[in-house]
């Protein structure tokens, strides 16, 4: 991401410690067509300083009936996100992913229990290798595509990262950073 990009991402993060309760109607996409650059250890950084209120899905859970990511989360991160070619599956995801977006509550669907409603503090972040991952044009609102053009990390240094997540020091560190962050604007 450029450094207008980066800046906005780390705001985003910074407002869900900062004001957990109040949920912005706006969500990132984070594509790059190279695998391998470390988004997914974006959302493993996040999942250590959120710990269990945080989720990460394959973006296939979108379209399931079962929801209980949506319970009690802060953040849920859907990798691997794609529409489809079929317009009309395409239309049905878009609308999914815009009124998930959005929806103050929702009725959480989960395997042998009884449905209830919640209401929803859930931020989402989409993470794609595919270009058109998503259904929408320049005039979508709620959603802030971001390309990464960053090249692939070294296994070592993906290896390096993730033993920093375990360092609570280190992880701590990265919560206070985003505490102090400016999100005013």
């Amino acid at each position: 991401p450029d450094s207008v990009e980066a800046t906005w991402l780390l705001r985003w993060f910074a407002h869900i410690v900062q004001r957990p309760w109040e949920r912005p109607d706006i969500a990132p996409l984070l594509h790059t067509p190279t695998r391998g650059t470390g988004r997914g250890l974006i959302a493993r950084m996040m999942g250590a300083i959120l710990g269990e209120y945080a989720r990460v899905v394959m973006a296939g859970e979108l379209s399931g009936q079962f929801n209980e990511y949506l319970d009690r989360t802060l953040l849920v991160t859907f990798e691997e996100t794609a529409e489809g070619s079929d317009p009309t599956t395409r239309d049905k995801m878009s609308a999914i992913i815009r009124n998930m977006i959005t929806a103050k509550e929702a009725t959480i669907n989960i395997k042998y229990g009884l449905k209830y409603v919640v209401d929803v503090f859930a931020r989402f972040m989409f993470q794609t290798n595919i270009q058109d991952a998503l259904a929408f044009d320049d005039q979508e609102r709620r959603i802030y595509a971001i390309a990464c053009t960053l090249d692939a990390m070294s296994e070592e240094a993906g290896k390096e990262f993730a033993e920093k997540l375990k360092d609570n020091t280190f992880v701590r560190g990265v919560a206070a950073y985003l505490m102090q962050m400016d999100i005013s604007e």
